[in-house]
């Protein structure tokens, strides 16, 4: 087997764990690896003139949103849906 079939291989991905506080398992990290480079390949694929926003979770689970408009270089951080609609509203309105 290959070395890369090995560290594909699920059986194996079940038994062995990356040593640590909060080990995870090699599936755990080619599944984030994949995921970042995914999420590479989607940025570049994404017209850079558009309106870009996203949300994440701070540590202590509260939900914050992000806007970045690259035509007008203005960006925000918001707690609440509603508060990005009306950054986007003012944007198509000015």
């Amino acid at each position: 087997m290959q070395t890369y079939e090995k560290w594909l291989d699920p059986e194996t991905l079940k038994r062995t764990s990356i040593s640590g506080k909060g080990s995870k398992t090699k599936q755990q990290v080619l599944l984030s690896l994949l995921n970042k480079i995914f999420k590479s390949f989607l940025a570049i694929a994404i017209d850079h003139n558009q309106l870009q926003v996203w949300q994440t979770l701070d540590r202590c689970g509260n939900t914050w949103w992000y806007a970045c408009d690259p035509v007008t270089g203005r960006s925000t951080c918001v707690a609440t849906e509603d508060e990005m609609r009306v950054w986007i509203e003012q944007r198509y309105y000015k």
